[in-house]
């Protein structure tokens, strides 16, 4: 089975990283651009690791042809192959895979066709990454398909087109997309990774019902009084809040995060708490200790619904 694997993977500011991706769509979410955009380098093997290991099946990517043959990518900044046209680049480029090239066909259906006769050097970065894209979900040529913020392409990319290609490439490759935006995350479906301090952690928790758990944080007035309304709120999973670490900061756990971040406004709005910031956020291994005895965190806010 094909398996994209990080062992002690030092690379960019990252590290350890220390994860497994197989068949399937994952999602890593995190709150830098910077070090999701590098940790896509480093899963395409456009960048080797500074130390440790990224393989897939085996194979080194960083220093393996053979690998690199076998994987796809869309990075923060694209550069076609300098040729007449975006058709002509991206065939090549799908050749030199050891795949027939359909490109008129897959730049139709991304919704991009007018790129096709276009020389690439007067293309933007978005249309850049655009026609990089209908060749990255629109060929089944490569085993892995890394793919950075692709939905922040959307509407100059078909959003049916970006969904159904992560979902039907996933059937039989590795689909690894690396976003910000936990709504994104949503919209695509798959498991969920968190990249948090430069490390990587999951996939999340499995929450009742077949959901996962995502942990926002939650920073700005009184941290403490909000912990005490959203502990006694059933769409809370659990809240950590500890005054000695830090008193201006919360975290809040449950199954939907949309649901979560409107729960944590309408509590903060009746308690007249102004919000300086909502982000995704991992729990400290104290709090996921305390939350597995039935207690949110060090302040002891027992978690909704645990038993007493």
């Amino acid at each position: 089975m094909t398996e994209l694997r990080l062992t002690h993977a030092f690379a960019h500011g990252l590290g350890p990283l220390n994860a497994q991706f197989s068949i399937g769509l994952s999602v890593v979410l995190g709150a830098s651009p910077r070090d999701l955009s590098s940790l896509c380098e480093l899963l395409a093997g456009v960048r080797p690791p500074r130390q440790g290991h990224v393989t897939l099946d085996g194979e080194e990517l960083g220093d393996r042809p053979s690998a690199r043959r076998r994987v796809l990518s869309l990075l923060a900044d694209e550069e076609l192959l300098a040729r007449s046209s975006v058709r002509e680049a991206l065939s090549e480029a799908c050749t030199l895979r050891g795949s027939r090239p359909a490109v008129d066909g897959w730049l139709a259906e991304a919704g991009v066709a007018d790129l096709g006769s276009r020389s690439p050097g007067n293309l933007s970065p978005d249309e850049r990454r655009a026609a990089v894209l209908s060749l990255a979900l629109g060929t089944e040529a490569a085993a892995l398909v890394t793919l950075y913020e692709p939905l922040l392409l959307v509407p100059r990319v078909s959003e049916r087109f970006l969904i159904e290609g992560c979902r039907r490439r996933a059937e039989q490759a590795v689909v690894v997309v690396l976003t910000t935006s936990i709504e994104h995350a949503l919209r695509l479906g798959g498991a969920v990774f968190w990249l948090e301090r430069g490390r990587i952690e999951g996939p999340a928790e499995a929450a009742p019902g077949g959901l996962h758990w995502f942990t926002l944080s939650v920073r700005g007035g009184d941290a403490e009084a909000l912990a005490g309304a959203l502990a006694q709120d059933p769409d809370v999973g659990g809240v950590g809040f500890d005054r000695q670490r830090n008193a201006a900061e919360l975290w809040v756990r449950g199954s939907d995060p949309e649901r979560l971040a409107a729960c944590i406004g309408r509590h903060a709005h009746t308690l007249g708490i102004a919000l300086d910031t909502l982000r995704p956020a991992l729990p400290t291994l104290e709090s996921v200790l305390l939350s597995r005895a039935g207690w949110t965190d060090p302040s002891y806010h027992r978690a909704a619904g645990a038993p007493r």
